[in-house]
């Protein structure tokens, strides 16, 4: 409650302070516990041990408590709002896992290893740049609403403008990773390099997709975005299981990509049409 009400303060700033601090303590404290011989625990045991600076902080930043006065709300229309967003997230979190069993179900486990390291390398840095910056689209968006402003035009305006941005972050990324893989991470991975870089290719629509969801929210339209998360989950799914049997990991890399550029500029035109005729 506290976190969502300094997001809809559009107080970021605080939020990205508060994140900072935990997971820089998280990442220090894996370190000192993997030199400490903790093992893989190094990583389960630093989470457990610093999620409390950030509840700590997140409660300092909010001074809210329930008003047991105020009595219940209305819940049919908290329902149908927030259903579909739980489905949808349900389904993004499936998405984002299934492919990994699709992998070891096709190629074997060795496949796997590979592929998973090809997405955090590559894509798993891009996919939390995209949710970063899509989350900080919602506030803005219902901040034009309330001042009148045109939904549509302010998310376009604002959309584009994240593209152009991180559009050149992305391709800066997919130039360096011949580079920065075998300095990073040994030159034993660097026969990812192909791999990784493919996968970065589908960062641009992946952010047009999770930035159209913000839309669909801000419109009232969480069933629509469900359905359209529905039908490019399905899509990525299947050609990434064809491009595996076809291609091996290169191939099912090049699935995901391809999924990523026919489905989800699909999606956002849906969403933003839908919006447009919300307006009119």
């Amino acid at each position: 409650v506290r976190i969502f009400r300094v997001i809809r303060k559009n107080r970021m700033d605080l939020v990205a302070r508060i994140n900072f601090l935990q997971v820089s303590a998280d990442n220090l404290m894996s370190l000192l516990l993997a030199v400490a011989g903790f093992g893989a625990w190094a990583l389960v045991l630093s989470k457990l041990l610093t999620f409390p600076i950030w509840l700590f902080e997140v409660r300092r930043a909010d001074n809210w408590k329930p008003d047991c006065s105020v009595g219940l709300a209305p819940t049919a229309e908290f329902k149908q709002f927030c259903f579909p967003v739980l489905v949808t997230e349900a389904l993004k979190g499936l998405r984002l896992h299934l492919d990994k069993a699709i992998i070891a179900a096709l190629l074997g486990v060795e496949a796997l290893g590979i592929y998973y390291f090809a997405i955090n390398a590559g894509l798993g840095l891009a996919q939390t740049l995209s949710v970063a910056i899509s989350s900080c689209l919602y506030p803005q968006l219902c901040k034009a609403q309330r001042f009148g402003e045109d939904l549509v035009l302010a998310w376009s305006r604002i959309t584009l403008l994240m593209l152009f941005g991180m559009s050149a972050l992305f391709a800066i990324q997919m130039i360096s990773v011949p580079f920065y893989v075998p300095i990073i991470f040994g030159e034993h991975w660097a026969a990812t390099v192909p791999v990784i870089i493919i996968l970065c290719a589908a960062a641009p629509p992946r952010l047009l997709a999770d930035c159209s969801s913000q839309l669909a929210r801000a419109s009232g339209m969480t069933s629509l975005e469900t359905t359209t998360t529905i039908f490019s989950s399905g899509f990525t799914m299947l050609t990434i299981a064809v491009g595996a049997m076809t291609g091996g990991v290169i191939g099912a890399a090049v699935g995901l990509t391809i999924a990523a550029w026919l489905v989800d500029p699909l999606n956002a035109l849906v969403i933003r049409t839908q919006a447009q005729k919300g307006r009119a």
